[in-house]
């Protein structure tokens, strides 16, 4: 055979089993498609019960299930006092904890906020353990305080609530044996509660 045809048929054949080699490689493509939401939190006053108290007086609370809660304390005198339970719950999605708080007057006697008292509580009544911290409301309670500052960190197990779960917050509220004056006087004051995702 003529080496120049020999030549012509075996250039392409070589030629057409590289290019066949090269459409032998297949490819294919795997996608994964990733989403990533991020959580809310939220809180609510879920309910409010009072649970002991002196006589004479009467507590009651409007605003249940909102971030808004009124109490109305009527007919207080010198050494009143009540424990009162607020239910927090989370409503929202990721774990939180209560962080801080403020307590401010908004109306009546400026003079009055050195009398009532408020004293944060933790157990099972009867049985209460109490860190009254500030002993008047006057007492380092109009800027925030955290409560690992107000109450102490062996407390703060307590105050961290899972996604739905709901939190007992038992309180003391009373007004000092030492008041002499302002019968039939108003005071007006706001709680305000901060809370953060708990890590």
């Amino acid at each position: 055979m003529n080496k120049k045809l020999l030549a012509a048929v075996l250039v392409p054949l070589a030629l057409m089993a590289v290019a066949g080699f090269g459409y032998a490689q297949w490819y294919d493509i795997v996608s994964i498609n990733a989403t990533a939401t991020t959580g809310n939190f939220d809180m609510v006053v879920l309910d409010f019960g009072v649970f002991n108290q002196t006589g004479y007086s009467s507590i009651s609370a409007s605003g249940r299930e909102t971030h808004t809660l009124t109490l109305t304390l009527s007919n207080t005198y010198p050494g009143w006092h009540a424990f009162v339970n607020f239910r927090w719950k989370n409503t929202g999605t990721v774990p939180i904890r209560l962080y801080a708080f403020r307590i401010y007057r908004t109306g009546g006697p400026d003079a009055l906020m050195d009398y009532y008292y408020v004293g944060f509580c933790w157990g099972t009544y009867p049985v209460l353990a109490f860190n009254y911290g500030p002993y008047s409301l006057r007492y380092g309670f109009e800027d925030w305080r955290t409560y690992e500052s107000a109450i102490g960190p062996d407390v703060l197990p307590y105050v961290t609530m899972a996604p739905g779960a709901t939190l007992d917050s038992p309180v003391k509220i009373g007004l000092s044996d030492t008041l002499t004056d302002y019968e039939s006087t108003t005071l007006t004051v706001t709680l305000e509660l901060k809370y953060t995702i708990a890590v």
